[in-house]
């Protein structure tokens, strides 16, 4: 049971590290097309 509950928290820790990494990138996509769009303000 023990194994099984280790093996089950990895996938979630994985897959939480991979959309965190995603969402990461998305909003920095985001922060540049902005940041494009802002620089006549600068």
């Amino acid at each position: 049971m023990e194994n099984a509950l280790d093996w089950v928290f990895q996938v979630l820790f994985g897959v939480g590290i991979l959309f965190i990494i995603s969402f990461g990138i998305i909003i920095m996509l985001l922060l540049q097309k902005k940041g494009s769009n802002r620089q006549k303000d600068d």
